[in-house]
């Protein structure tokens, strides 16, 4: 195992162990280039992980768009479900966010899509001390797995 000089984690490759370093030496080699995000992180998996977020939340990013019906998705997974997930030639999903446009099959997907552009986050995490809080529920389960790890 290779352990950390500074906290004294330790890894079974040392290439995990470098990049540990990075993060405590402030050191954040792997810049955000979506939009003009200005993000940067320690380690690649944290950038991974960042990125996400962009294609989750809406915000500035590559779009998908499907070119039978111009419904636009941030995730290239839903654009494909919809291709796939019914027929081609059909109506745009008929549920619409007013604010960017995104369409939705059902309303409780666009309910809960709606929650992010307000800013609401009615997902509080209930671990001890933690006080985060989501938009979306699933969020918060990928969120609780940190806290399993704990």
């Amino acid at each position: 195992p290779h352990k950390c000089a500074v906290c004294g984690s330790t890894f079974t490759r040392k290439a995990n162990l470098d990049g540990h370093l990075t993060a405590h030496k402030g050191e954040k080699p792997y810049p955000c280039d979506v939009g003009t995000c200005s993000k940067a992180f320690a380690r690649l998996n944290d950038l991974k992980r960042h990125k996400k977020i962009h294609e989750k939340e809406g915000h500035p990013g590559e779009r998908y768009k499907c070119q039978m019906c111009g419904s636009t998705f941030t995730r290239k997974a839903n654009l494909d479900e919809h291709l796939t997930g019914r027929p081609l030639l059909i109506k745009p999903a008929p549920h619409k966010c007013a604010v960017c446009g995104s369409r939705f099959m059902r309303k409780v997907n666009l309910d809960e899509h709606l929650t992010a552009h307000k800013g609401e986050k009615p997902y509080p995490c209930d671990f001890g001390t933690c006080s985060k809080a989501f938009a979306r529920l699933n969020d918060l389960n990928r969120h609780r797995k940190i806290h399993e790890k704990e």
